[in-house]
């Protein structure tokens, strides 16, 4: 197979589940409006999108190493393609969330096989490069897709955004099918025994659950504004949906070029300090957001400088600590990173979960239940004796 088209489907694939949330949220307003509810039942959508995309992670690792990465990774892009269209043509919220949940199904298997077809096929020096040029590519999809998400929505309805993700999705299905060779070539034995025994290996190791669970909350708050993002930014303060748009993709944009220059900040800084530096800026976001909550000072952009903020701790934070998760158990790397990606999901539906309960259209709701979380992960990453990267915290 050519060296370029490899490449060009495992991009395909990953497209769609990349901008699944930041490309539908913007009609999140609009959804309310046409279903007749409030905004806690909207984010529901995201809720259960996240609880599939979770349980289901957990599984596509195995299936694939015992019936190969191909066939697997074409059933889950045709599940993600069904619930695409479900969402497009849902005439009901209860429609809507059963389209979501399937859609999340076939979201995990394209997020954890594509990186499997990675490191089956590129090894040292060529494997950081396809890396950095994915990275490159997704943290700015991710950049754009609210602005994308917006004008769709302003021209064609909430529906388009989701139309959006269909013709995504069937292109990649039809690009795997036509084209996607098989990776896996040794393939072993499908344990239940086996797995369960994994599983419980990495969730009995106290140092491997904090090291998992400090990045899922870290991304979990992130993306817990993103989903609350256009009924603070639109209903609350009565922003335009292009105004809510381009605020939005300043606070994207900041997290995903963070994201590229990382490694560059590491070879200047130690991870220590990386660490304590990224915190400093989690913690002014999220402890400023929750000062404009309670004085009452809060605008639109005020918001966004916090949550700018943030996005920049966060995306310092979240590769150190990730990194080092996945070298507690080097031989498990399969299983750890779909452990690690549906712990992250299934803790990022619970904070959406917890802040649609307390959300009342403005900011304080929000601050609240992420200082809470950050909390958590100060407490995690700044005691010793029980963070386990004694060479990040020492």
């Amino acid at each position: 197979m050519s060296k370029i088209l490899l490449p060009i489907i495992l991009v395909m694939s990953l497209i769609p589940c990349c901008i699944e949330v930041e490309i539908a949220v913007p009609g999140f307003p609009n959804m309310a409006h046409y279903f007749h509810v409030n905004e806690a039942m909207i984010q529901y959508v995201v809720v259960v999108n996240l609880i599939a995309l979770g349980m289901a992670s957990w599984f596509y690792g195995p299936l694939s190493e015992s019936f190969g990465r191909r066939k697997i990774l074409i059933i889950a892009n045709t599940l993600m393609m069904a619930g695409a269209i479900g969402c497009v043509f849902s005439p009901s919220l209860t429609w809507l969330y059963i389209s979501r949940f399937i859609q999340g199904l076939g979201a995990a298997g394209n997020a954890v096989l594509v990186f499997a077809i990675i490191a089956d096929v590129y090894k040292g020096e060529e494997s950081v490069r396809i890396l950095g040029i994915f990275n490159a590519i997704f943290t700015s999809l991710m950049a754009v897709a609210p602005i994308a998400g917006g004008l769709i929505n302003r021209a064609i309805g909430w529906r388009g955004n989701f139309l959006v993700l269909a013709i995504l999705s069937t292109l990649a299905w039809f690009a795997q099918l036509m084209f996607l060779p098989e990776t896996k070539i040794e393939r072993t034995v499908l344990s239940i025994k086996k797995i369960a025994r994994d599983y419980y290996t990495l969730m009995r190791s106290i140092p491997f659950m904090i090291a998992a669970t400090v990045p899922s909350l870290i991304y979990g708050c992130y993306i817990t504004f993103v989903a609350f993002g256009p009924f603070l930014y639109m209903n609350h303060f009565g922003c335009s949906i292009l105004n809510y748009t381009f605020q939005q993709a300043i606070i994207i944009a900041t997290f995903s070029i963070t994201s590229l220059y990382v490694d560059k900040l590491l070879r200047i800084l130690t991870k220590e300090i990386a660490l304590k530096l990224g915190l400093m800026f989690c913690s002014t976001g999220i402890f400023g957001l929750l000062t404009l909550g309670i004085t009452g000072l809060a605008t639109p952009h005020l918001i966004t400088l916090m949550m700018s903020c943030y996005s920049i701790g966060s995306a310092i934070c979240y590769p150190i600590v990730f990194t080092e998760s996945m070298e507690i158990f080097p031989s498990m790397n399969g299983i750890a990173s779909g452990f690690i990606m549906g712990l992250r999901t299934i803790l990022m539906a619970c904070i959406i979960w917890l802040t649609s309960l307390i959300f009342d259209g403005g900011i304080l709701g929000v601050a609240m239940i992420l200082s809470i979380v950050l909390s958590i992960i100060l407490i995690a990453m700044l005691t010793k004796k029980n963070f386990p990267m004694g060479s990040i915290t020492d």
